[in-house]
């Protein structure tokens, strides 16, 4: 079954858009290592066997510079591992990938993400993405309540979740990038740290579209 199914995605596959690159936001915690090798093993094989990049990136602050490696497929970036880091340590992952001549945008899911990927290329015939992409599907969170949680005051920001100014974005679970998106936002900063998702909102807004309809190509694993 699974030689059958690997000839059919071939035949599916071929001609496809070959411009793209996947980039799975990842982590150097234990606890979410069984995550990335269910990728390797699934969907990732699918996409690879046809001549796409699937990478995972992470942040390492004992390094001091990009290191790749080869065997696991791994971008680690010299900066921290958490939350707060995820918008600077996204920053280093498309300047990375857009460094290749060949790619004009990137997809941006999470260790939780299950593609199907004879539906991602559906999607993709069907939309025809292209440098300026930015989609996902469509977020919404109160400014004022990113920055209480960062400063630690998670129940009053509870309180007033859907208060004041508000910040649209594409969801982290699956976002689109483009090269020129990147090349317009590269040097912006949130002025608090939130995640790379709302702060790629934040400074790439007049690019921004959200998905109309549900995706079917992705699902989100329970972590």
């Amino acid at each position: 079954l699974r030689v059958l199914r690997s000839t059919k995605l071939a035949i599916l596959m071929e001609n496809k858009p070959s411009n793209f690159a996947i980039a799975v936001l990842s982590t150097r915690d234990e606890l979410y290592q069984g995550f990335k090798t269910l990728i390797h093993q699934t969907w990732a094989e699918d996409f690879r066997r046809n001549g796409v990049s699937v990478i995972f990136y992470e942040g390492d602050p004992s390094i001091d510079q990009l290191t790749f490696d080869e065997e696991t497929q791994t971008l680690s970036c010299p900066i921290k591992d958490g939350f707060d880091h995820t918008y600077g340590r996204s920053l280093m992952m498309f300047k990375w990938l857009f460094g290749r001549k060949d790619i004009d945008f990137v997809f941006r899911p999470n260790l939780s993400a299950l593609i199907d990927a004879e539906n991602f290329y559906g999607h993709l015939e069907q939309e025809g993405y292209g440098p300026q992409v930015f989609t996902g599907p469509p977020g919404q969170v109160a400014h004022w309540y990113q920055i209480l949680v960062h400063k630690g005051y998670k129940p009053i920001a509870k309180l007033i979740k859907n208060l004041g100014p508000k910040i649209n974005f594409v969801s982290g679970a699956g976002f689109f990038l483009g090269r020129d998106v990147f090349e317009f936002v590269k040097d912006f900063r949130p002025e608090h740290p939130v995640g790379d998702d709302v702060g790629l909102g934040l400074g790439a807004k007049k690019f921004l579209t959200p998905f109309p309809r549900q995706l079917n190509f992705v699902r989100v694993m329970p972590s």
